[in-house]
């Protein structure tokens, strides 16, 4: 089953964490992200995440 992408806010939601912690994490290369054309972000992997 393909895990849906969250924005950066939805991720953020579900993770209980500030939206700068998820870019801090994307500066270190500890998640992956995916910037649309609109420059909105999706996240991959936040169930991983929260299991982590």
């Amino acid at each position: 089953m393909t895990e849906r992408l969250l924005t950066l806010n939805e991720a953020c939601k579900r993770l209980g964490i500030h939206p700068n912690t998820l870019r801090k994490w994307d500066r270190q290369g500890k998640i992956r992200v995916i910037r649309t054309v609109v420059t909105e972000w999706v996240v991959e992997g936040v169930k991983q995440l929260v299991v982590n």
